[in-house]
């Protein structure tokens, strides 16, 4: 499927859009503008110099215009940054990320009844991701978005078909020769047995299929091996050929039960031989396995998971780097919390798309006002623990671990290293003293495996393992709505890394529209002689539905993560401006 071919698809629908329209009467037009800028400066302190950026004023710009009717929406987005802001993937001239262009166009008709059909580029999700999740995130730069068409249809009662096709978006191109086909059926067998709906029984059966094609099927590479026919093992090389399949599939099965408070989720994912740059081009079977169970009522909720992933990346590209997060057709959700608070996302996790095994749980208890703990107003109890390791992996015989045209690895399925990836437990206290004050207090203790999650940036033989100890503190005093304030106060301990950390913030709102910060991120240099602040100043104004924000300050380098899903951002210093519309 050639994006010639998609593209006049797509040009055809959208040609007969005013028709579409017309036949329907009312049209609303809605939409929106996102523009983020940065006048970047050099600071030889923190290590920022705008000499590694396309220019001294970067800048990423989004405008949307949706289309509505009764029948037929339609949509389009311009997206502007030929020079984008410091830390979004590829901005070399090698790579295509930075441009300017129309990537997003769809229009879509529904009869309201029991179909929907889409052309031109769309996102989309089966299950929880496993196999297929087309998205976007700006914040770190994924757009994976799909430009084809789709089709869903509810024929029947409790029946829910998703049938599509199409190339994903490589930023501001399309991966064209590698086009993808999927399919998700969903069933809701409470709907089908009155008995199970009359006793408050909610199931749910889902089934998705996912093929990517691949006209590239050799690849030319040195592999070692150890000599048979030498008395001691010796590693030898040897040029290959890899002959690689040009169809590789993958498939979901999962069954979710609702019951009361109650709810369990169980899922289970299979890949089949994807030999790429991520596996070091094995030819091995991948999988994913997941079970969620929950409980809540009111003031009470509880929540377990655990999750085994081996070998899931799945790209439409099988070229790409590792270290490179575009053209992924799946995603693998992070059991890791997900934090908010500065410190506290200085060391957080990335997902391990060649395997691991992920438990988390958390539990949350509000007491009751009038009681010694609840007070006048209540106070919430929460506590969440995350723990990750990698799988315990043995090369096959007579190879090399990470070789290229080989089964790569065997484990276990209970196998796991002695090695932690992460570690995170954190417990959080909300308590509302009167009507103006509200504080909350957090206790966090991570433990963050650098040489595996940053691919070895920055650690070293001893302390791989960075293990912190972070303390906040958040107090607001509402006045009444035309003034408010919040302090909030953090502090890091770690003898790992670049040491101790504390972080102080002032917010101020007043008339409603205008809100003024100003902050500092302070890496102590207790341990390795550093003394930086990180410095930062910024004014919001909001004004029906405009939203402008101006600031001034440093950012530290490290990861912005996601989902799971991160991008390196370098040191930084200058001045920002953001806007925001919704018309």
């Amino acid at each position: 499927m050639r994006i010639q071919h998609v593209l006049s698809l797509s040009t055809l629908l959208l040609s007969f859009m005013p028709s579409l329209f017309a036949q329907d009467g009312k049209m609303k037009l809605s939409g929106s503008v996102q523009s983020d800028w940065l006048v970047a400066e050099n600071d030889d302190a923190i290590g920022a110099n705008k000499d590694d950026y396309r220019g001294t004023l970067l800048g990423n710009t989004y405008i949307n215009l949706n289309f509505d009717s009764k029948y037929v929406t339609a949509g389009v987005r311009f997206e502007t940054m030929e020079k984008p802001l410091p830390g979004f993937e590829n901005i070399a001239d090698t790579e295509p990320f930075y441009g300017t262009g129309l990537p997003y166009f769809q229009i879509t008709a529904s009869n309201h009844k029991w179909i929907e059909a889409t052309a031109g580029t769309f996102y989309e999700q089966f299950g929880s991701g496993f196999v297929l999740r087309a998205y976007e995130e700006r914040s770190i730069g994924i757009d994976n978005s799909i430009l084809g068409g789709r089709i869903v249809l509810t024929p029947f009662k409790g029946i829910r078909l998703k049938m599509l096709g199409g190339i994903q978006r490589y930023h501001f191109t399309w991966n064209d020769d590698n086009p993808v086909f999927g399919a998700d059926l969903e069933l809701n067998l409470d709907q089908w047995f009155k008995s199970l709906s009359e006793n408050g029984h909610f199931i749910t059966f889902g089934a998705s299929g996912v093929t990517r094609h691949d006209g590239d099927t050799e690849q030319y590479f040195r592999s070692f091996y150890f000599s048979p026919s030498s008395a001691q093992p010796i590693l030898e090389s040897r040029t290959n050929t890899l002959h690689l399949p040009e169809q590789v599939s993958a498939m979901d099965l999962r069954l979710q039960w609702q019951h009361s408070g109650y709810n369990i989720l169980a899922e289970y994912a299979v890949k089949s031989h994807d030999p790429s740059a991520d596996n070091s081009y094995a030819f091995r079977h991948g999988s994913a396995i997941m079970l969620s169970a929950s409980y809540s009522k009111r003031g009470f909720s509880a929540i377990v998971q655990a999750k085994r992933s081996e070998d899931m990346g799945f790209r439409s590209d099988r070229t790409l780097s590792p270290s490179v997060t575009s053209l992924y057709l799946n995603h693998q959700p992070a059991f890791a919390y997900q934090h908010t608070y500065d410190l506290a996302t200085l060391y957080p996790y990335a997902t391990q798309m060649d395997g691991e095994w992920a438990f988390q749980g958390e539990i949350s208890y509000r007491f009751k006002r009038g009681t010694p703990m609840g007070g006048k107003y209540g106070t919430l109890l929460r506590l969440n623990a995350s723990h990750i390791r990698g799988l315990d992996k043995d090369p096959v015989a007579n190879s090399v671990l990470g070789t290229a045209g080989t089964k790569g690895y065997k484990t276990s399925f209970f196998g796991m290293t002695d090695k932690i990836y992460y570690q995170d437990i954190n417990l959080t206290l909300e308590k509302k003293l009167n009507k103006q004050w509200k504080l909350t207090a957090m206790y966090i203790n991570q433990q963050y495996n650098m040489s595996v999650i940053e691919d070895g940036a920055k650690a070293d033989d001893t302390n791989e393992i960075v293990k912190t100890n972070i303390f906040v503190g958040d107090a607001s005093y509402v006045h009444n709505s035309n003034f408010a304030i919040r302090f909030e106060g953090q502090y890091l301990i770690t003898k790992q890394d670049d040491g101790d950390w504390a972080y102080a913030m002032a917010e101020f709102s007043f008339l409603k529209d205008y809100m003024f910060t100003i902050a500092d991120e302070y890496n102590t240099g207790l341990h390795d002689g550093k003394d930086t602040h990180y410095y930062s100043f910024a004014g919001v104004w909001t004004y029906k539905s405009s939203r402008l924000q101006l600031g001034y300050g440093r950012i530290s380098e490290g990861l912005n993560c996601t989902g799971g899903v991160c991008r390196k951002v370098p040191a930084q210093r200058g001045f920002t401006a953001s806007w925001y519309y919704v018309f």
